[in-house]
């Protein structure tokens, strides 16, 4: 018999009180395996996420709560603010997005799929009205990820070029 758990996904800005979580959860070896290029002291995550929370950056930061439980981060920015990574992207008026769960008891029970249909749904069509698409970029190697944004309705783009080998695009028609 096959149980449906309930996960109604709350999601609130990044705050500074919530840097020595991000830590913690940036060291755990399910999030650094593919988050390689965060940051691992106060300082620095002070220092990447201080701009954001701030508004002195185009990318908007998240706590991902379920009944007022912190179990991930995601964020979300117009790709055209990034000219370097848009020339990847050849879709016009998109949204990118980067998520983790930093919660290991929430990874691999579909969680993520979840996450992300309700991101798009209650965050990204308020924040970003006029966007088409939303797109994210997670390396092909990270299997779990591209499959938890297919069972989101996101659909596999070009493989493009990352920093740490290929990425996977996956796109989101608004």
């Amino acid at each position: 018999m096959r149980y449906t758990v309930a996960m109604d996904f709350s999601f609130r800005p990044l705050t500074k009180e919530d840097f020595e979580l991000i830590l913690e959860w940036l060291n755990k070896p399910h999030v650094k395996k593919w988050w390689r290029d965060q940051k691992d002291t106060l300082d620095e995550i002070e220092k990447k996420y201080g701009g954001r929370i701030e508004g002195d950056d185009p990318t908007d930061c998240y706590i991902a709560e379920i009944d007022n439980t912190p179990i991930g981060f995601i964020q979300s920015y117009p790709i055209n603010d990034y000219p370097e990574h848009a020339r990847s992207i050849p879709l016009d008026n998109a949204v990118g997005i980067d998520l983790f769960i930093g919660k290991e008891d929430f990874t691999g029970k579909g969680f993520g799929t979840k996450l992300l249909e309700q991101f798009v749904k209650k965050v990204l069509r308020v924040r970003y009205p006029d966007a088409r698409f939303v797109v994210a970029d997670p390396e092909v190697a990270n299997v779990a990820s591209v499959r938890a944004f297919q069972k989101a309705g996101f659909r596999k783009g070009k493989i493009v070029s990352g920093e740490h080998g290929p990425e996977q695009l996956m796109i989101f028609e608004l």
